[in-house]
Order: C-alpha cells, then sequence, then structure tokens
C-alpha cells in the first residue's frame, strides 16, 4: 500500500487522465483496474466521469466492478460507535452529576 500522500495522488490523477484520455479499452480498463486496487476513494471522480458516453457494455461493467473493489476496500465505521468519553458517574473539581432538590431559575 503507498502510504506516501503525494506519491498516491500522483498515480491516482496519472491513471485517471489515461482512463479518460486514452483511446484504447484495453488501456482505460488496465487503468481502471489500477486504480481499483490502490483502493482509495480519491479514484472513484475518474472512474464515474469514465462512465460518461459510455457505449460499450464491457467497458460499462468493468468500471462498475472497480468503483465496487473501492468501496469494498473502504474500512467500515462501527454499527453504534462508542463515544469517546464517557463522564457518566465522573466528579469534576466540586460539581456533583446529581441534581437535588427544588430547582427553579429566577
Amino acid at each position: 500500500m503507498i502510504q506516501n500522500p503525494a506519491i498516491r495522488k500522483q498515480i491516482i490523477e496519472t491513471l485517471g487522465e489515461i482512463l479518460l484520455q486514452e483511446q484504447s479499452l484495453r488501456n482505460k480498463i488496465n487503468a481502471a483496474e489500477t486504480l481499483a486496487k490502490l483502493g482509495h476513494e480519491e479514484a472513484i471522480p475518474y472512474l464515474l466521469a469514465a462512465l460518461e458516453n459510455v457505449s460499450d457494455e464491457n467497458f460499462f461493467a468493468a468500471i462498475n466492478h472497480c468503483i465496487q473493489m473501492i468501496i469494498e476496500a473502504q474500512p467500515e465505521a462501527p454499527a453504534n460507535p462508542a463515544p469517546k468519553y464517557d463522564l457518566r458517574g465522573a466528579q469534576i473539581g466540586n460539581l456533583a452529576d446529581i441534581v437535588q432538590g427544588d430547582q427553579q431559575s429566577n
């Protein structure tokens, strides 16, 4: 996996330009597959742009597959993310977490 963000950005941009400007469908598909293998969502706009004005069903299917590969490579967010800080029952300074008595504002 490419760790350097500047290099990753350059690779994605270069492959994206190949995808959008190359005449050969085989070269376009190779660029799309390489973008998918990188697994970074920054590549998705290039893949979506490549779908504009597409008449070849195989090319359309290949690009769709590449987008799915990138989406599946993204880490899933937890269903119920735990709060960062759980202060229930905490005593902060001289404040108590239980309010007693009749609380009325004046």
